[in-house]
């Protein structure tokens, strides 16, 4: 997400919406969407306030984010005896206006669910998002059982993790399960930047390849553990075609739009 931010402000875009979206699914916690507000640049890309919503399908994981909220925005106000920077105003005032509600990814795709994202968008009032970011459950059932380390088993709620298990898909598949719906939802919602977490590189490699086969996408990267450290880049620089970024194992899926690319700086 720092990442993603970084590239917004060095692109020094005046381009930008004065009122940004941004759509964060499978939320979880909130960090993500809570992070996004407290550190983007508002001034420096002349917007004036994010609306922000984020989604899940768990009443607990809801609670936790809303709790998140007001835990930061205690932190933010208390800051006000000190010397508050030129967008601490925007940057409040966008956290105060988040808002997370119940939808299911997947809907009717694979669980029948009568809680469907088009219906959580609709009660949300908007339909359009400039950004869609999400870190959905990813981990197969075979690499949660043989792989996931035990306190991460053991603390860490299996919904979050890995998908839903039904029909017959191969291991790997199970994994993947959530990607190609949210491929679909992005195109729903006419997201010019589309942000993924993954795994690792096998995962990244095969959800970059699907993003690819919409003709959405100006503009598909892989990035890794360490985004930012992109020059002489010795592991590497593209895979099938799709730009690599960074240092270490794959971590995430970057798309933009022809909109989008407007509004990120380009990798020399």
């Amino acid at each position: 997400m720092s990442y993603l931010i970084n590239r917004l402000r060095d692109s020094y875009s005046s381009i930008l919406p004065k009122h940004l979206s941004v759509l964060d699914l499978c939320t979880g916690t909130g960090c993500i969407p809570l992070l996004f507000c407290h550190a983007f640049p508002y001034k420096e890309l002349g917007v004036e306030s994010l609306d922000v919503l984020g989604v899940d399908i768990s009443e607990s994981a809801l609670a936790l984010s809303r709790h998140n909220q007001r835990k930061l925005l205690h932190g933010l106000e208390a800051a006000t005896t000190g010397k508050l920077d030129a967008n601490y105003d925007a940057r409040l005032n966008s956290i105060k206006a988040t808002r997370f509600t119940r939808g299911d990814i997947l809907e009717d795709y694979v669980t029948r669910s009568h809680s469907s994202i088009s219906k959580s968008l609709n009660r949300s009032g908007q339909l359009k998002w400039d950004i869609l970011i999400s870190n959905p459950p990813y981990i197969s059932p075979r690499s949660f059982d043989r792989t996931t380390s035990r306190s991460v088993r053991n603390h860490e709620p299996k919904l979050a993790l890995v998908p839903p298990v039904g029909y017959s898909r191969s291991d790997e598949e199970q994994g993947d399960l959530f990607y190609p719906r949210l491929l679909k939802i992005a195109e729903m919602v006419d997201a010019n930047i589309l942000l993924f977490e993954v795994a690792d590189m096998d995962q990244a490699q095969r959800v970059a390849k699907v993003a690819q086969q919409y003709q959405r996408w100006e503009g598909v990267e892989i990035w890794r553990d360490e985004p930012e450290i992109h020059h002489n880049n010795i592991e590497g620089t593209s895979l099938s075609g799709v730009p690599v970024i960074g240092h270490g194992n794959g971590r995430a899926v970057f798309c933009y739009t022809r909109t989008g690319s407007d509004w990120v700086c380009k990798i020399p």
